[in-house]
């Protein structure tokens, strides 16, 4: 049976997200993994740092660009809420202004058609890590990649 349309590839967006943001935060560290923690699990060896969750997201109706979604986790010392508030809200306001950028990731080039904030920071304890956290939320509309084209 043929298909009709192109097989598109949805956007990477844990690996776009890191891309784009590491050059932007000042040498903080952003990833979307923890760091690893020390042998009893109580303190992760990077005290200051961004953690990006890739949220999911769907293709539009056009069925070419993809509404796709990140969460934020900005983690600081205990005592210092005020730095993982400003982290989150950095993270943020550059997640809020990637709309018309082109991100090199996975071999390919992904445009950001538009983008917007959809939570602001806000408090939200981890019990499994003994430091502060605030999390925000993001959202990017991105074209995804033609990775075959219709069949006859």
């Amino acid at each position: 049976m043929p298909r009709p349309y192109s097989t598109l590839l949805p956007p990477p967006m844990g690996t776009l997200v890191n891309t784009y943001l590491e050059p932007l935060m000042g040498g903080l560290l952003v990833m979307s993994r923890i760091p690893p923690n020390d042998p009893l699990f109580t303190v992760p060896d990077a005290s200051e740092y961004i953690q990006t969750e890739a949220s999911g997201g769907s293709p539009i109706g056009d069925q070419i660009l993809f509404d796709c979604h990140v969460i934020l986790h900005s983690y600081s010392p205990y005592d210092q809420e005020d730095i993982a508030e400003r982290n989150c809200g950095t993270a943020l306001a550059w997640m809020g202004n990637a709309q018309g950028m082109t991100i090199t990731a996975a071999g390919y080039d992904w445009g950001v058609t538009f983008s917007r904030v959809t939570a602001l920071a806000h408090k939200y304890g981890d019990p499994a890590i003994p430091l502060t956290r605030f999390r925000g939320a993001a959202a990017w509309r991105i074209a995804g990649v033609p990775i075959a084209g219709p069949s006859e």
